[in-house]
C-alpha cells in the first residue's frame, strides 16, 4: 500500500460526522497526522534495512547495520584481546646479511635496509579479532536469545542446541556447578567468541567450567 493510500485510508476512518466536504479542516488535520505518523513508511524500511534474516524476503542486515543491532544486545565487532586459534601462513628466516635472492625473510641492518619491498617490526600492530558480518549475525541473534532468557536447565539446553547443535553439552560436575564442553570437531566459531566475552547462561550463584574443545 502506498503513502497515499494508506493516508486515504485513515481518513475515511473518521466518524461521519467529521467526514465529508462540510468538515475539511478536521480531514485536513486527520490527513497531517496520518503523513507524519507514516512517515514514508519508515517502519518498514528499518526492518528491512536491520534484518538478521531473509525469512520475509528483506535483504539482510550487513556493516554498520549490524554494528547498530549488536549495541542492543551487547555485541561488538572488534575483540581487542581475543586470539582464537587460526592457522597461519609462515616463512624461515633466512641467515647472514640480506640476499634478495635467498627465500624466507631476512634481517636487514638500519643502515642499509634492502630496496625492495620489506616491512619492519614496528609498523606491524595489532587491532585485536574482527568479527566477520556472518559472525555478527549469529553473536547478535545468540545474545539475544541468552538475554531474554530465565536460565532454567531446560532453556540453557535449548538455547545450546539452537547455536551450537551436538557439539556443546552442559552439565552438573559439582553442587552450584555447570561445565560447558565443546567436541573437538565444533567447525564453528561461536564458542570461542562466547567463551571471550563470557557470556554462558547460568542461574544466579552457579559458578562454570568452559572446556574448550
Amino acid at each position: 500500500m502506498t503513502d497515499a493510500e494508506l493516508v486515504a485510508t485513515y481518513v475515511k476512518l473518521l466518524p461521519i460526522q467529521w467526514s465529508g466536504p462540510a468538515t475539511p479542516k478536521a480531514q485536513d488535520t486527520i490527513d497531517l497526522l496520518a503523513t507524519t505518523a507514516i512517515a514514508s513508511q519508515i517502519v518498514g524500511q528499518v526492518l528491512d534495512g536491520f534484518a538478521l534474516t531473509s525469512i520475509y524476503g528483506q535483504a539482510v542486515a550487513v556493516g554498520d547495520q549490524l554494528d547498530i543491532l549488536g549495541q542492543f544486545v551487547g555485541a561488538q565487532r572488534v575483540l581487542p584481546t581475543y586470539d582464537p586459534t587460526l592457522t597461519y601462513f609462515g616463512q624461515q628466516d633466512t641467515t647472514g646479511s640480506y640476499n634478495p635472492l635467498t627465500g624466507g625473510y631476512g634481517d636487514a641492518v638500519a643502515a642499509t635496509p634492502p630496496t625492495d619491498y620489506w616491512l619492519s617490526t614496528n609498523q606491524v600492530e595489532g587491532s585485536g579479532y574482527t568479527l566477520s558480518d556472518a559472525q555478527m549475525i549469529q553473536l547478535i541473534q545468540y545474545l539475544a536469545a541468552v538475554n531474554h532468557a530465565d536460565y532454567t536447565v531446560e532453556v540453557i539446553d535449548a538455547i545450546l542446541y539452537e547455536f551450537f547443535g551436538t557439539y556443546v553439552t552442559v552439565e552438573e560436575t559439582a553442587p552450584m556447578q555447570l561445565t560447558y564442553t565443546q567436541s573437538s570437531s565444533d567447525p564453528g566459531t561461536l564458542f570461542g567468541i562466547v567463551n571471550h566475552i563470557g557470556a554462558f547462561p547460568h542461574p544466579a550463584g552457579v559458578d562454570i567450567v568452559v572446556v574448550p574443545g
